[in-house]
């Protein structure tokens, strides 16, 4: 039994040196996994100072609540991300539930950024039909 054990410990060690993150070979999973907490907290403070500016956007548009949802939400993601790092030597939930998570959370930052963008696109164009005479 103890020999088993031996084995099957020397081969999650293979299979761990031998894994790799998706940009590179000489990447680690947990170096992108540090990229991806570095990403959240610029997009937390990038939000922070870009979403008074939003204010002057109509309310009907929903523009400023989007994006402090998007705010408490990468709030969450980093703090996820956090405890995977510091977790995710000892046990292997918390890496799965990171996964899970970003799984949701991709196709909801695309999604409201892009719902987000056709916005205003859409306000600008029909402030600037409205105020040009292009709009009859």
């Amino acid at each position: 039994m103890g020999a088993e054990s031996n084995d099957a410990s020397e081969v999650a060690a293979e299979r761990e040196a031998a894994t790799h993150g998706c940009c590179c070979k000489w990447c680690s999973l947990r170096a992108e996994i540090w990229m991806c907490f570095v990403i959240d907290i610029t997009s937390i403070i990038g939000l922070l100072i870009e979403i008074p500016g939003w204010y002057p956007v109509p309310a009907r548009l929903h523009a400023v609540d989007e994006f402090r949802a998007y705010l408490v939400f990468s709030v969450f993601s980093a703090g996820i991300i956090l405890f995977a790092l510091i977790k995710g030597k000892e046990a292997a939930w918390p890496r799965r539930v990171l996964v899970r998570f970003m799984s949701f959370k991709l196709p909801i930052a695309g999604t409201t950024f892009s719902k987000c963008a056709l916005r205003q696109a859409a306000t600008t164009r029909l402030v600037c039909g409205c105020f040009h005479g292009f709009v009859h």
